[in-house]
C-alpha cells in the first residue's frame, strides 16, 4: 500500500522499512520526486538505522545533483558513507575551480565553501585559537547554505569556544540559542549541561499576560532540562490569555521538544503554528525547521536566525557538521 503522506517523518523502524522499500521502487522505475520525499522522511527519522539514514542520503543527493541543487548534492552526500557518495562528491568539488580561503570576514556562499569554514573552525579551536574559531562560526551562521541542525551545532560549539576564552555570558547565550535546533541526543544533553553549570536558563515575560508569564517559564524549564516543567508550562501559555505571538512561541518550543523525543506529526503542528504566528527569531526557527525537516516552504516563512552574538568544567570537542 502506498504511503498516503511521504512528507511524513516515520514514527517506527518498521514504517523506516517501509518508506526505504517504497523509495527505492520509485527510485528505479524513474519516479525520482516521490523517491525524493520519501529518502527524505527516512533521513530526518532517528529511527533509521544508519545504513537506510547512509542509503537515503546518498539517493537524495544523487537526486539534487540531477535536479541542478548542488548545495543540498554536498550536504546530503556529506552525511553519506556509501562509496557511491564519496566518489560523486569528489567529482562535485573537483568542479569546483575558485575555491576561497575560510575568513571570518567572509560568509560561505556554498555548501563546499560552508564545509571549508567548518573544518577551518575545528582546526583553530584544536589549536587553541578560539576568537579564529567563534568569527568563523559566526561566519557560517550568516550563510544562505546552512540548514537547522547545523546552525544548533554552530551556536553549541561557539559557547565550546566562548568557555574557552572566559566569557560566560555569551557561552551561556550561545548555548541557550543553540537548544531548541538540536536533534541530536548527545549535543542537547551536552547544552542542557553547559547551561546548568554556566548558572541556568533565564527569561523574561514579554508583557504582563498569563500567557507570557507560562512561556517565560517554560523556557527556563527547557533550558534547564526540566522537560516536564517546560511541556506544562507551554501547554499552559497556550490556554491562557495573551497574544497570538507569545502563543506561538509556546508553539515553536512544544514543535522542537516533541521532535527532539522522536514525535514527528505532534512536532510537525506545533511547527507549522509557529510559523504562522510566533514572532522572530522563533518564526525564522520555524520555518527553517519546516524546510529542511519535512520539506516545506511556508509562504509567511521567515529568515534564519543570524549570529549575533552566539553563544568551563570540560568544554566539548570542536564541531563536526554531522547533523543535516
Amino acid at each position: 500500500m502506498a504511503i498516503p503522506d511521504p512528507h511524513a517523518i516515520p514514527e517506527s523502524e518498521h514504517d523506516c522499512t517501509e518508506y526505504v522499500h517504497e523509495a527505492d521502487s520509485s527510485y528505479d522505475s524513474g519516479n525520482s520526486d516521490h523517491a525524493y520525499d520519501l529518502y527524505h522522511s527516512v533521513r530526518n527519522s532517528h529511527l533509521a538505522t544508519e545504513q537506510q539514514r547512509s542509503h537515503a542520503c546518498l539517493r537524495l543527493g544523487l537526486i539534487s545533483q540531477v535536479r541542478g541543487h548542488i548545495d543540498e548534492a554536498v550536504s546530503y552526500l556529506q552525511a553519506s558513507s556509501e562509496p557511491a557518495a564519496v566518489e560523486a562528491l569528489h567529482a562535485l568539488t573537483n568542479a569546483t575551480t575558485h575555491d576561497r580561503t575560510p575568513s571570518a570576514d567572509q560568509v560561505p556562499a556554498t555548501a563546499e565553501e560552508l564545509y571549508a569554514w567548518f573544518d577551518a573552525s575545528g582546526a583553530a579551536a584544536t589549536a587553541g585559537d578560539h576568537q579564529t574559531a567563534i568569527g568563523l562560526l559566526q561566519a557560517c551562521s550568516q550563510s544562505t547554505a546552512i540548514n537547522t541542525g547545523q546552525l544548533g551545532s554552530v551556536y553549541k560549539s561557539c559557547g565550546t569556544s566562548f568557555e574557552h576564552l572566559g566569557k560566560t555570558a555569551e557561552a551561556r547565550t550561545s548555548y541557550e540559542e543553540a537548544l531548541s535546533l538540536l536533534s541530536s541526543a548527545d549535543e542537547i544533553a551536552y547544552v542542557h549541561e553547559r547551561i546548568h553549570a554556566l548558572g541556568g536558563g533565564e527569561a523574561t515575560a514579554a508583557d504582563q499576560s498569563p500567557a507570557s508569564a507560562q512561556v517565560a517559564a517554560g523556557v527556563i524549564a527547557y533550558e534547564n532540562g526540566d522537560a516536564t516543567g517546560a511541556q506544562t508550562a507551554f501547554q499552559a501559555a497556550l490556554h491562557l490569555e495573551g497574544p497570538e505571538s507569545e502563543k506561538g512561541r509556546a508553539h515553536y518550543y512544544l514543535g522542537a521538544m516533541a521532535y527532539q523525543a522522536r514525535h514527528y506529526a505532534e512536532a510537525r503542528n506545533h511547527v507549522e503554528n509557529a510559523v504562522a504566528h510566533a514572532p522572530s527569531p522563533e518564526q525564522g526557527w520555524a520555518s527553517s525547521m519546516l524546510n529542511w525537516r519535512w520539506d516545506e516552504h511556508p509562504a509567511a516563512a521567515g529568515t534564519s536566525a543570524a549570529a549575533g552574538t552566539p553563544g568551563a568544567a570540560a568544554p566539548g570537542a570542536p564541531y563536526s557538521p554531522t547533523e543535516i
